[in-house]
């Protein structure tokens, strides 16, 4: 397989930042045929979501209600079997736009283009992978239904499919909230310089106070 993308940090926090929507669309989401099965919240911020993984491999795609004041989410798809890939073929947002499209074959790898204005890679990797919407300023979330649509090499089964959402009081904006999260940083990397003492420090610098 080719289609293999390694970071030089894997950062996992137990809070999710993300950008407020200051003009939730108030179009009506799309019928959704998978939803979440089951929802927790686990702070006044962040709520988790697991999704039926046999209706979402039947459907081949979810759906992830965001509501108005959820700012961003997390998803993650994960394979019962490693070694095969799982890849997100298009995004729709709840206007139904496309703001993620792939033509890739998994067979061999290869890409043959990918259309979004906020990704130039591939969002697809062996045995697991993550999005997380929104990346960046520019691309606010909206109330309503976005959909991840999937496909898996061989068809094999998915082990789990999660949603983080994380949210923000009412009335208030994200950028005058002050948020502290633990974090566990794994540094994987394989080029020796991203393992050595000067790499970890800066690492320390960055990210803790």
């Amino acid at each position: 397989m080719k289609i293999i993308s390694v970071s030089a940090l894997l950062i996992v926090a137990t809070m999710l930042s993300g950008c407020s929507d200051s003009s939730s669309s108030k179009t009506p989401p799309p019928p959704t045929t998978t939803d979440s099965d089951s929802g927790d919240t686990l702070n006044e911020d962040l709520k988790k979501r697991s999704f039926n993984v046999s209706q979402a491999e039947s459907d081949g795609f979810i759906d992830v209600k965001i509501g108005p004041n959820d700012i961003s989410m997390h998803i993650t798809f994960v394979m019962k079997d490693i070694s095969k890939t799982i890849m997100v073929t298009e995004i729709k947002d709840p206007k139904g736009t496309i703001i993620y499209k792939a033509d890739a074959d998994l067979d061999t790898g290869e890409i043959n283009s990918i259309v979004s204005g906020f990704a130039d890679t591939l969002l697809g990797d062996p045995g697991s992978m993550a999005v997380f919407l929104p990346p960046n300023p520019h691309l606010e979330l909206m109330e309503g239904s976005y959909r991840f649509s999937i496909v898996r090499e061989d068809n094999s089964p998915l082990k789990s499919v999660n949603a983080l959402i994380k949210s923000i009081p009412s009335g208030q904006a994200v950028d005058q909230q002050t948020y502290k999260a633990d974090l566990n940083i794994w540094i994987t990397h394989p080029e020796p310089e991203f393992n050595n003492d000067a790499f970890k420090q800066l690492v320390k610098t960055e990210y803790k106070d």
